[in-house]
């Protein structure tokens, strides 16, 4: 019986993360940068320029609303 191999997970990626249709590899990369970069200015007393704090609320709205397609996407293919 032939084996299948699990995907390889892409190194550019937090461990774990999953991109699909609804929130891109490109999102992913993107979000976790600002947040580190948030961080890191909290850390130092500040905050985000406005311009990336919008960007970066706007991906975290952008992947809680893919959760709803996402989870439907897996109930229609009974995985949920």
């Amino acid at each position: 019986m032939p084996t299948t191999a699990a995907p390889l997970e892409d190194p550019t990626l937090p461990a774990g993360a999953r991109p699909d249709e609804f929130f891109t590899a490109d999102h992913i990369r993107r979000l976790t940068a600002l947040m580190a970069k948030r961080r890191q200015a909290l850390d130092e007393g500040g905050e985000l320029p406005e311009g990336e704090l919008r960007e970066l609320h706007a991906l975290i709205n952008q992947e809680t609303l893919a959760t709803i397609p996402r989870a439907r996407k897996l109930c229609a293919e009974g995985k949920l």
